[in-house]
């Protein structure tokens, strides 16, 4: 297992290669990270997925009655208070007040997917992906001929030691995110110093920003075992 200053270094030299700079004493834990199970994991997963498509996906694509199963059942200790409250709502209802947003937790998914090697690379440029590859994944990553709990039973994980490293790069990516969204103010201490960049020339920091938000949290998360979703700590 490489050492978290060695974790460090390689985070910083993919952040500088994709033009981002996260703040220079931003700590590098010396904790020993350990990973949820794989079948945990592939639940979020999976109650993430139904959730977006409860509130997303058409009736007519996606029933309710093949939805409800597993919202009741397997799934159910995998939803957070607000998404439970979501999901409780009349589907049409549901749709109207979280349209709008529901996408975050696609992201939430997205990262998820990638610790589950369901997806070859995780860009960490704050670009969402795009629908040729974000759709198989909401449609097809869960047979739809088999029993949920057969898919979580299988499921596997990435080494601790990638997810490690990507761990810890988008903690360095939320930081340069932070920064960009909450520029410092000018001062004699700094006027002369050489300018702090976080983020690349057109990175919007609050959508991109966001996108690195979400896949972080999903990542911190699957590394912090016996913590809650809302109780993950996604401090910068």
């Amino acid at each position: 297992m490489s050492t978290p200053s060695t974790i460090r270094s390689h985070s910083l030299a993919a952040l500088r290669a994709a033009g981002f700079q996260c703040a220079a004493s931003l700590p590098h834990g010396e904790r020993h990270p350990t990973l949820r199970p794989a079948s945990e994991i592939a639940a979020r997963f999976a109650a993430l997925r139904v959730l977006f498509l409860f509130v997303a996906a058409p009736e007519s694509h996606f029933p309710e009655s093949s939805l409800r199963p597993s919202i009741d059942g397997t799934l159910k200790p995998h939803f957070t208070p607000e998404e439970l409250e979501i999901i409780s709502l009349p589907r049409v209802d549901a749709a109207a007040q979280h349209n709008a947003n529901i996408g975050w937790k696609r992201e939430n998914m997205v990262a998820l997917a990638w610790v589950l090697n369901r997806l070859a690379t995780l860009p960490f440029d704050g670009s969402m992906l795009k629908p040729e590859l974000i759709r198989p994944l909401i449609t097809q990553t869960i047979p739809a001929d088999a029993p949920l709990e057969s898919w979580l039973a299988i499921a596997s994980t990435r080494t601790l030691e990638e997810i490690i490293q990507m761990e810890d790069a988008f903690y360095c990516l939320h930081n340069a995110a932070r920064c960009a969204q909450f520029p410092a103010k000018p001062s004699w201490k700094n006027i002369f110093s050489k300018p702090f960049k976080p983020v690349p020339a057109g990175f919007d920091p609050i959508v991109n920003g966001g996108v690195i938000h979400e896949r972080r949290h999903a990542l911190t998360w699957a590394l912090s075992p016996g913590t809650a979703w809302d109780d993950t700590d996604l401090s910068t």
